[in-house]
C-alpha cells in the first residue's frame, strides 16, 4: 500500500514539477515547445521503458531490471544536479 501511495504521488507531482522547470528555463515564445518536448519524453519513458526492460527479464532476470532502473535514476539525478550547478554558476556570473 505504501508503494502505491508513493507511485501515485510520483505520477501526480513529477510531470507538473518537470513542466514548471522546463518553462522557467525558456523564453515566453518557447513555452509550448518546452511543454511538448517534456511530454514526449515522459510518454517515451512510460511506453518504451517497460518494453525494453521487459525484454531483459527472460535473459538476465529481475535483478538486472532493477539494476538498470537504479542506474537510470542515478544518471538522471546526476544530470539534474549538474544542471542546477550550471544554472547557479550562470546566475552568479551575470
Amino acid at each position: 500500500m505504501l508503494g502505491a501511495v508513493l507511485v501515485g504521488i510520483g505520477y501526480g507531482s513529477i510531470p507538473s514539477a518537470g513542466q514548471t522547470i522546463a518553462v522557467q528555463k525558456v523564453k515566453l515564445n518557447k513555452f509550448s515547445l518546452a511543454t511538448s518536448t517534456l511530454y514526449i519524453a515522459l510518454d517515451l519513458g512510460n511506453g518504451i521503458g517497460p518494453y525494453i526492460l521487459g525484454m531483459v527479464v527472460p535473459i538476465y532476470g529481475f535483478r538486472a531490471v532493477y539494476m538498470c532502473s537504479a542506474i537510470a535514476a542515478l544518471l538522471a539525478f546526476l544530470f539534474y544536479i549538474g544542471m542546477i550547478i550550471k544554472s547557479r554558476k550562470e546566475n552568479v556570473a551575470v
